[in-house]
């Protein structure tokens, strides 16, 4: 049926009608001017280079991890020292492209759970970002890729396989882990227990987020000249006074963003606050984080973090 008032293009209209039935001359291929099996060569490898170079590239909002392994070289990194090792990999602080000290995550592809649990981590990376103007607190993703072919005396200097594949994401220097952290001062203590609080809470509402491994060595802590940070918790801007330091959360390798009914991240930053509370030196600030672990205690998930003047009324402006 024509409901547009146009007359359909028929087998004799000329227009979008191929030449070759208007009589026109069909083209012949001139096999001369293909080319040759070397220039093809060469065309695929620069096609090649590229990808590889388009792969090292920074970029504000890096997707998901790349298929296509790249030579170590491209990365075009410093390594200045190892941060710490886990069960999949190894962190190193890096210099890259025109970033100075960020953290650069490692690690060997030698099965297929480690591929697995590495392309969960970038897409968990990936959907935190959606919150990254409400919480300034979950680690940022810089870039990711694949990389072989790392020289033996980086492998040996570094304690890398040899001949082997690695999964590689760089990301923001967080800091020391809190677990290490020297703080100047109680406030900074309180400061730190707030930001986290909130992290954990803005992420459950707005994401059904459950980190599932939160402990004192995946919350790092950096000095910041910040005199706040901001949160916005079911559309409500909330200001905690930073101190001068900065939360991070790190490793989502195994965080969820489904509802699952388990207490577990509360359980885990009981402990990390009563062990920031036996840090404090005087008793009235000991007294304010305790009040941040009864919450934790009281409360049915991470949602529940908030509001709750008890604690709250001592950090947040």
């Amino acid at each position: 049926m024509n409901c547009g008032g146009k007359k359909k293009k028929s087998a004799n209209s000329p227009v979008g009608t191929n030449k070759s039935k208007l009589g026109a001359p069909k083209e012949k291929k001139d096999e001369t001017e293909q080319p040759s099996a070397s220039v093809k060569g060469e065309s695929l490898k620069k096609k090649k280079n590229k990808r590889m170079k388009m792969t090292t590239r920074r970029s504000g909002n890096p997707t998901a991890i790349a298929n296509e392994p790249i030579p170590w070289q491209n990365l075009k990194i410093k390594i200045y020292k190892h941060l710490g090792s886990g069960v999949m990999g190894s962190v190193f602080l890096i210099d890259w492209q025109k970033s100075k000290k960020v953290a650069l995550k490692l690690v060997p592809l030698t099965q297929n759970s480690s591929w697995h649990l590495c392309k969960v981590e970038v897409d968990n990376l990936i959907k935190i970002r959606q919150i990254s103007s409400e919480v300034p607190n979950f680690v940022k993703m810089l870039n990711n890729c694949i990389v072989e072919s790392i020289p033996a005396e980086v492998c040996k200097k570094f304690q890398l396989l040899q001949n082997t594949k690695y999964s590689v994401i760089i990301l923001e220097n967080g800091g020391e882990p809190l677990a290490k952290k020297i703080f100047k001062s109680d406030e900074q203590i309180i400061s730190a227990v707030a930001q986290t609080m909130l992290a954990m809470c803005v992420a459950k509402r707005r994401l059904d987020f459950q980190h599932v491994d939160i402990h004192d060595k995946n919350i790092l802590v950096s000095e910041t000249e910040s005199e706040i940070m901001e949160y916005v918790v079911d559309g409500r801007k909330v200001r905690v006074r930073a101190c001068g330091v900065k939360v991070t959360i790190i490793d989502l390798q195994l965080s969820r963003f489904k509802y699952y009914p388990s207490r577990y991240d509360l359980r885990r930053l009981c402990d990390v606050f009563i062990m920031l509370a036996k840090k404090t030196n005087e008793e009235s600030a000991r007294k304010i984080i305790l009040k941040a672990v009864e919450i934790c205690r009281n409360a049915p998930d991470s949602a529940g973090l908030w509001p709750n003047d008890q604690f709250f009324d001592h950090t947040c402006r």
